[in-house]
């Protein structure tokens, strides 16, 4: 999906990025010599929709490949082997190598985006729409997107003991 398109169109079914698009932006084009397009178009690696089961084979791929490499939506991670060494080892290394470029992670009551080079953007999805939240350097986690979205009233220990007392207390009466 062009996340520039302002509204939904044939290009762009999907009405969330063109929900979270700037309204004023505008897409400019300019043209590139045939011979630098040809360079660039022969060195670079197109990868489309590689999974978890692929991950090796990507990983020697690019390792084996001189040029530059682009994933297009890529689901290397997952979710059920997000705890543990292996888990762990692959975002530290491999995929700790990668930079999203243009992301827009669609949530339950949020969406995430980033459109490069600008910063991670987080948005509510409010009755009438998204609003923009707040914006991260580098990709938020969950606890970091729930504090944004609380307003900034993250659960601390101090909050979770006084909510776990008012729930003994009302179990008492």
């Amino acid at each position: 999906c062009l996340t520039l398109c302002p509204v939904p169109c044939a290009l762009c079914p999907d009405p969330v990025p063109c929900a979270l698009a700037p309204q004023s932006a505008s897409l400019v084009l300019t043209p590139t010599p045939p011979e630098e397009l040809a360079l660039a178009l022969a060195s670079l690696l197109l990868l489309a929709g590689a999974s978890q089961a692929e991950y090796e084979q990507v990983e020697q791929i690019c390792a084996a490949h001189r040029g530059p490499v682009v994933l297009l939506n890529p689901n290397l991670e997952d979710a059920s082997v997000g705890i543990g060494s292996v888990a762990r080892q692959r975002r530290r290394g491999f995929l700790a190598q990668w930079q999203a470029a243009y992301a827009l992670l669609p949530q339950s009551a949020s969406a995430l985006r980033r459109a490069w080079p600008g910063e991670w953007q987080l948005y509510r999805l409010d009755p009438d729409g998204y609003r923009f939240v707040a914006s991260f350097e580098r990709k938020p986690d969950s606890e970091q997107q729930d504090e944004a979205l609380s307003g900034g009233e993250g659960q601390s220990l101090g909050r979770n003991l006084k909510a776990l007392g008012d729930l003994i207390e009302g179990l008492q009466n």
